[in-house]
């Protein structure tokens, strides 16, 4: 009788494109254990009614199961499900439904419960609540920790994405601390894929002029504003220049917070030197880090820090801020700075432009990415079969 093959599920239940760090985590993910480990573990998508056709095909090679139980409008199910947890210690309906599915293991997503039958596994990206607390309401500060509190007692395993948000939660919960596991995560883009050259993209996004790019939402502690401070300051020497700008506008914690920093475009009269492209595929967000000067990311906090990542397998040069998780990720291709020094990175703008390629041949010793990818997905298939 041939064994059956343990289905790992992930409950997805969120708008794919207002979360796209972690959507392309996930893909990602599901890349390589479709190539790789397709005959060890069967993925199973769970989700709701609410996911569209579009999203659906993030998931073409897996199942994908819907139902009402994971509803992510319902305040009802949320409410049943934090009752159920605290009172008995596991969701009835869910584990009777996942039973059912023959689902082993629920990865990533959600904790089950302390009683359930079925081992749950919850990855947190970050902690940013920590150091950036006025980041955050009241009521978000307070789920947050109810979140980690009941993940500490009723997850088989939390995921960590580094050592320095390891060390964030040892600040914040001891327990979740000690029942934690640092499992770091790496871009796995496929060798074959084609990017768009140079010219193709300038005529499509109507660039002008040599870019940097920078792929961060303009979510507030990603810190935009000092990159277009060193634009300003990089002006004096240097005429044609930009910065090219994607991913989501809207922060809505800080609803005004992209306006502000339109209405200092405008003022310092950068209109010309930023661009911002809105939400792109994948694709092209590959494309443009590959034909950029250099990939900027500034942020004031990360859980990982996928634009080094990106950098990395792209072997291009990456501008980052001198936070904790970038110096953790050992890489010979980043140029660290002051994410509150506008004069040093405008500094180091100018050096890359003046000698990119001199500091580019720096990095061809830098071999491919096969062997952070290879030891990602390892170490992750190592926890899964140690928490079967």
């Amino acid at each position: 009788m041939q064994e059956k093959i343990p289905k790992i599920g992930f409950i997805i239940n969120y708008r794919l494109d207002g979360w796209l760090g972690v959507t392309n985590y996930y893909n990602n993910l599901f890349k390589t254990i479709y190539k790789n480990h397709k005959k060890k573990f069967e993925i199973v998508i769970l989700t709701d009614y609410l996911i569209t056709k579009e999203e659906e095909k993030n998931f073409k090679n897996f199942k994908i199961i819907k139902s009402q139980l994971f509803n992510r409008k319902s305040r009802l199910n949320k409410l049943f499900n934090l009752l159920s947890i605290f009172i008995i210690g596991k969701n009835l309906f869910i584990e009777k439904f996942l039973l059912k599915y023959n689902i082993s293991i629920i990865s990533h997503t959600h904790y089950l419960g302390k009683n359930s039958k079925i081992p749950s596994i919850k990855w947190f990206p970050d902690f940013q609540e920590l150091k950036f607390p006025e980041n955050f309401s009241f009521k978000q500060k307070i789920a947050r920790k109810l979140d980690i509190f009941l993940a500490s007692i009723h997850s088989t395993k939390i995921l960590i994405s580094s050592k320095s948000v390891q060390r964030d939660l040892k600040k914040i919960n001891k327990k979740a601390y000690l029942n934690s596991l640092v499992l770091y995560h790496t871009t796995n883009i496929d060798k074959n894929i084609k990017l768009a050259k140079l010219k193709d993209l300038k005529k499509k996004y109507k660039i002008k002029k040599i870019f940097f790019y920078l792929p961060n939402h303009y979510w507030k502690h990603k810190n935009h504003i000092v990159v277009f401070q060193a634009i300003k300051e990089l002006k004096k020497k240097v005429k044609n220049i930009t910065v090219v700008t994607s991913g989501n506008s809207n922060d809505y914690r800080f609803p005004d917070h992209y306006s502000n920093l339109e209405v200092f475009i405008k003022k310092e009269k950068l209109n010309k030197n930023i661009l911002h492209l809105g939400i792109i595929p994948i694709k092209d967000v590959y494309s443009l880090i590959k034909r950029s000067l250099a990939v900027i990311n500034p942020s004031f906090y990360e859980g990982w820090g996928n634009t080094l990542e990106h950098a990395i397998n792209l072997k291009k040069i990456a501008i980052i801020s001198n936070i904790d998780v970038h110096r953790e990720r050992f890489a010979s291709n980043k140029l660290l700075f002051n994410p509150k020094d506008h004069i040093k990175l405008s500094k180091i703008m100018l050096n890359v432009i003046l000698n990119q390629k001199k500091i580019e041949k720096k990095f061809k010793i830098y071999k491919d990415n096969t062997n952070s990818v290879k030891s990602f997905y390892n170490d992750y298939f190592k926890i899964i079969e140690e928490n079967i």
